[in-house]
């Protein structure tokens, strides 16, 4: 029988990761962050795998191949994890956008950002006056299946 475990990552270690190795801005990693913490559960724990493993899941999340996402559109890994979430919640309007090829216009920061678009178009958007203060800072958990981190 296999034993049900904890994944979690620091809320340190994201944003350093996020900040540090994929060159987001201090605010663009807390409102991922922000983000990340709404994403399912399923793909929530797909992405810690990802982030501890470095592998991606083998079979799509959501009709979504999050490896082809980041190959094909160019996106990072933790943008990709997002996209799949964005299918999740709204499926018709991120399949529309993502097979029509605009969205590629819109990847660069200096362009507003991939991650803007997804995290207003499911309701994200966090009040800026209030980051600073009312930010979470806990650590983002799932609990997984010991034999999903082992393979």
């Amino acid at each position: 029988m296999f034993e049900r475990i904890i994944m979690r990552i620091s809320y340190k270690r994201l944003l350093n990761y996020l900040t540090d190795n994929l060159g987001y801005s201090e605010t663009r990693a807390k409102r991922t962050i922000s983000a990340l913490r709404k994403i399912d559960s399923c793909i929530l724990e797909a992405f810690l795998k990802w982030f501890y493993t470095a592998k991606f899941p083998e079979e799509a999340l959501y009709g979504i191949n999050v490896k082809a996402l980041c190959d094909k559109r160019s996106l990072d890994p933790v943008t990709a994890f997002l996209t799949v979430d964005w299918v999740a919640r709204e499926p018709q309007a991120a399949k529309k956008a993502l097979s029509t090829g605009h969205d590629t216009l819109i990847l660069r920061d200096e362009d507003a950002g991939y991650i803007e678009k997804i995290m207003n178009c499911n309701g994200w958007e966090l009040n800026k006056d209030k980051l600073e203060t009312a930010e979470d800072k806990s650590d983002l958990a799932v609990v997984g299946k010991q034999e999903d981190i082992e393979s």
